[in-house]
């Protein structure tokens, strides 16, 4: 038995584009301890007024995470402790923003199981 840490990605993102309100999405890795999240530079355009996302730990806009709200997209990935985030994206007041794309990388440990020679060989020929 073999534990390895591989690397994980998913994506996540609203209809483009969006009208006015909030869009919500989970974004998930299962058994990930920690998440990089990157949100997409059109996600927190300057030009459209209001526009923002915030990270909570639950559905529903419950449990927001502490530094989690973005007007502009930041410089570095954000971490997120855990295998999942709810990103909350408030489209302003101009129903003319793009929406929002987030991309989330992770390493998840896996275990492997070496079969003897013999039986990974039959199980080939089965």
């Amino acid at each position: 038995m073999q534990r390895l840490l591989v690397s994980r990605s998913a994506s996540v993102e609203s209809h483009h584009p969006v009208g006015t309100g909030v869009v919500e999405k989970v974004l998930s890795i299962p058994g990930a301890k920690e998440i990089l999240l990157t949100i997409d530079s059109r996600s927190l355009d300057t030009n459209v007024p209001g526009v923002s996302i915030t990270l909570y730990r639950k559905p529903n806009q419950t449990e927001p995470i502490d530094g989690g709200h973005f007007a502009s997209v930041p410089d570095v990935p954000i971490r997120v402790q855990g295998d999942s985030v709810v990103i909350a994206y408030d489209a302003g007041y101009s129903g003319s923003a793009w929406g929002f794309k987030c991309d989330a990388k992770a390493f998840v440990e896996e275990i492997t199981v070496e079969l003897p020679w013999f039986l990974d060989l039959t199980n080939r020929l089965v």
